[in-house]
């Protein structure tokens, strides 16, 4: 998590499973609703550089995000799988574009699935660190 020191999650997802998942599973893992736009976004590459992780032209988001001048790619028919990782192991990640939640994900490792995987507790948030902002903090 970008706006807050010392916030992070980690999770396994089954690759076959999609990008709407592992949203769902982020936002879950902050304790928030899930009533807001959200989406993901790959770097900018201008030669060697890299630009930026979020809001970029390259972004893949939630029913209803619409990315303007480029084709729309939704979450929800992305497969974790898919994505090169080797060419972008770090992706962006905002939900609520009004709050601005922004996360900076990076891809660990794979590991292949056992017998003892069962698909319905995956996303599986395996470790954390720090307490993310509240969703809908008082108002002064």
């Amino acid at each position: 998590y970008q706006l807050k020191r010392k916030v992070w999650r980690e999770f396994e997802i089954f690759g076959d499973q999609t990008l709407e998942k592992l949203a769902e599973a982020i936002i879950d893992s902050m304790n928030w609703d899930n009533d807001h736009l959200h989406a993901f976004w790959f770097p900018e590459r201008r030669g060697k550089a890299v630009f930026s992780h979020w809001y970029t032209p390259y972004s893949i988001g939630s029913e209803g995000y619409d990315n303007d001048q480029f084709p729309e790619l939704y979450d929800s028919d992305v497969l974790v799988g898919s994505i090169d990782y080797s060419k972008n192991p770090k992706l962006g990640f905002a939900f609520d574009f009004g709050d601005d939640h922004r996360f900076l994900m990076e891809y660990e490792s794979f590991r292949p699935a056992d017998k003892n995987d069962h698909r319905d507790h995956f996303p599986k948030l395996i470790d954390q660190r720090g307490v993310g902002p509240e969703q809908y903090p008082p108002f002064d």
